[in-house]
């Protein structure tokens, strides 16, 4: 390749770069699937992954070398048959046990004519909450001449979480406390009211540009026999007064609400009960939802907290007529 083509190769590349770093989301992670289709130069220097996700990287190889590359499909074409890539990973890149430079770093891989390399979840990541620096080379099998190796950083997200408490108190009426935060009840007396629920997520090492979620909260209404035993069918009404999880549409913030409408009796006499849960398989994150991208695997939830809240109505009882035996009678 001429020397100006190369320039304008480089200065191409330089300007693709300034764009990336324009239009880059505020989220400290990088867009990239296991397809390849979606991998970008981004600015990231950290990729956030959830534990448990494998996911790839890709390094640009030397134009000189391999001048036929193109870095589309899952793993590019033209890549030359003498160029090698090494990766490792530690506080330095470091070739020899007894290099005097430092502590050795890990090798993950070293092959000739592949620029990418696999991460596996529980072999390569360190636990969650913890970062781990990698490292790649490239080389030339046809000579020894070495530059310098370039590094990424793989910080391990734990997988998000949630946990949910209800408050009592609808903003103006308030419930009686069985069990402070998950057991309520109150007398059917006036107009039915709600209660705030909040919810707090938990997700290891997220960092708070991306603590972005979504959550189900399911709701059984089931009636109740004199005893306050539960009796007859459990009713779904999710759709009413519970919470549907949205995957397309997350919320940002470790600590969200969800406010309860008005809870009624089933019927003027039948004492009610409502609980809340959250739904299985229905709490997904930036992170997460990102990672599984990578990963190649297909985007799945994630299950809370095993809290259940309950709200019990009780009609008030009826008091009767008194009986007596009436002064008229003979």
């Amino acid at each position: 390749m001429k020397k100006q083509n190369l320039l304008k190769l480089a200065f191409t590349m330089l300007a693709m770069v300034f764009m990336t770093g324009v239009m880059a989301q505020t989220i400290n992670h990088d867009d990239d699937v296991a397809t390849g289709t979606n991998y970008v130069e981004a600015g990231d220097t950290i990729t956030y992954q959830t534990e448990n996700f494998d996911l790839r990287l890709y390094v640009l190889p030397d134009a000189v070398y391999n001048t036929d590359y193109n870095g589309t499909g899952v793993a590019g074409t033209g890549l030359s048959s003498t160029s090698r890539w090494r990766w490792v990973y530690g506080a330095s890149y470091e070739w020899l046990v007894d290099d005097a430079d430092g502590t050795p770093a890990t090798e993950v891989k070293d092959t000739t004519k592949q620029n990418w390399v696999d991460l596996v979840a529980g072999t390569h990541f360190p636990a969650a909450g913890a970062s781990r620096l990698f490292w790649v080379l490239e080389t030339n099998t046809n000579f020894g001449c070495e530059g310098s190796a370039t590094s990424h950083e793989l910080f391990v997200v734990g997988t998000p979480t949630a946990d949910i408490v209800g408050r009592g108190d609808d903003g103006t009426n308030t419930w009686d406390v069985e069990t402070a935060g998950t057991q309520f009840r109150r007398c059917a007396d006036g107009t039915p009211i709600g209660d705030t629920i909040d919810i707090t997520f938990t997700e290891t090492g997220a960092p708070a540009a991306a603590q972005e979620y979504t959550i189900g909260l399911s709701v059984e209404q089931t009636a109740l026999d004199q005893n306050l035993n539960p009796t007859g069918t459990a009713y779904d009404v999710t759709g009413t007064y519970g919470k549907t999880a949205a995957p397309t549409s997350l919320a940002p913030g470790l600590t969200q609400t969800h406010t309860v409408p008005g809870l009624p009796l089933i019927s003027a006499n039948t004492p009610t009960r409502y609980t809340f849960s959250i739904t299985a398989n229905s709490i997904y994150s930036m992170i997460s939802k990102t990672s599984q991208l990578r990963a190649g695997a297909a985007e799945a939830g994630f299950t809370g907290a095993a809290t259940t809240i309950t709200y019990t109505i009780l009609p008030a009882p009826t008091t009767g007529p008194i009986y007596h035996i009436p002064n008229a009678f003979d």
